[in-house]
Formats: structure tokens, C-alpha cells, sequence
């Protein structure tokens, strides 16, 4: 019985878009487990999720993300190897981001940093797919920075190239200093 309800789960997110594939359910199920978001679809292949206890202006999160996308451009057609990549942005307690045991499946740990994170692109999956997760805990203005330089990210996977940090970094200065987001 417990299988029976555990494949009609799956067979409910597949269905209802939720979740684009059964590796993508697999890979979040464990923050979908436990924490409740809200989640938009914003242009682009990008959905946009907050944790429900967050303080933070989620139409203004999503106006950000608008922003960055069309700052970047559409990074998902040009190059020999892009793909169309469907984006995923998760804002999640620091506490959860930073839980070793919990994001197991979702961080590639090895290469990060010992010390605590607030955001992190997850590039270990196929070009198709990325995984963005950031905390929420320094407020609006730090969680929209760590997006721009998270997306820019995603946007150097998606066309298979790999830069130095400095230039996300730049990216996110530059976004910040002329958006009026940050």
C-alpha cells in the first residue's frame, strides 16, 4: 500500500508539471518534504520557490529574477553545446541550506568551502536541468545579489562554459549597483 501511494505521489507532480521528472522529484522531495513553498513560473524555463515562512517579498524575489534573466539575456540558445535549461530557485532557511545530512543529494559538498553558504548553483546534473538554492536568512538585498551571481552561473552551464568567480561576482555587482533591486 505504501508503494502503491508513494508511485501515485509521482505520478501526481509528473502530472501536474510540479516537478519536471522523476530524478527532479527525487532530487528536491527532500525540501519538498519539509518545508511548504510558493512557487511562480517566471519566463524562461525558471521556477521560482519560497519557502512559505520566509519573510521575504516574494513578488519582488520573482520581479528579480525577471530582472536577471533579461540582464543576462537568453544564455539558453546560443553555443555549439547550449541547451534550454529549466531553472529551479530554491529560497530556503540558512539553517536547511547548511544542513550536510539534508542537502546531501542536492549540493556537491566536496567542492565547497567548509564554511557555511548562502547560495549555491548546482551544476552536477545534465545541461538541461539546474538547481539553484539560496538562503534567506540576510534579508531581501543579499538574497537578490546571490541570485544574479547564481543565475549568472547557470547561464555559463548552459552554454558549457566555465569562468572565474570574479565574474559572477562582477555580474552581480553590476546588476545590483544599476537594478535597484539590491
Amino acid at each position: 500500500m505504501k508503494l502503491f501511494f508513494s508511485i501515485l505521489t509521482i505520478i501526481i507532480f509528473i502530472a501536474t508539471g510540479t516537478i519536471a521528472n522523476a530524478n527532479s522529484f527525487y532530487h528536491t522531495s527532500q525540501l519538498h518534504s519539509s518545508l511548504s513553498f510558493n512557487s511562480h513560473s517566471t519566463p524562461g524555463e525558471i521556477k521560482l520557490y519560497v519557502h512559505k515562512r520566509s519573510d521575504l517579498d516574494y513578488d519582488k524575489l520573482n520581479r528579480a529574477v525577471v530582472a536577471v534573466k533579461n540582464r543576462i539575456g537568453d544564455p539558453y540558445i546560443s553555443g555549439s553545446c547550449a541547451k534550454k535549461m529549466h531553472l529551479s530557485i530554491y529560497i530556503i532557511p540558512y539553517s536547511t541550506l547548511n544542513n550536510r545530512s539534508l542537502m546531501k543529494d542536492m549540493i556537491n559538498w566536496s567542492s565547497v568551502s567548509p564554511e557555511n553558504i548562502v547560495g549555491i548553483f548546482d551544476n552536477r546534473h545534465e545541461y538541461e536541468k539546474g538547481f539553484i538554492y539560496i538562503a534567506d536568512a540576510y534579508g531581501e538585498a543579499e538574497v537578490i545579489s546571490t541570485i544574479a551571481h547564481e543565475m549568472y552561473h547557470a547561464k555559463q552551464r548552459a552554454n558549457c562554459k566555465s569562468g572565474p568567480e570574479d565574474d559572477a561576482v562582477n555580474f552581480e555587482e553590476s546588476f545590483c549597483n544599476t537594478a535597484g533591486f539590491c
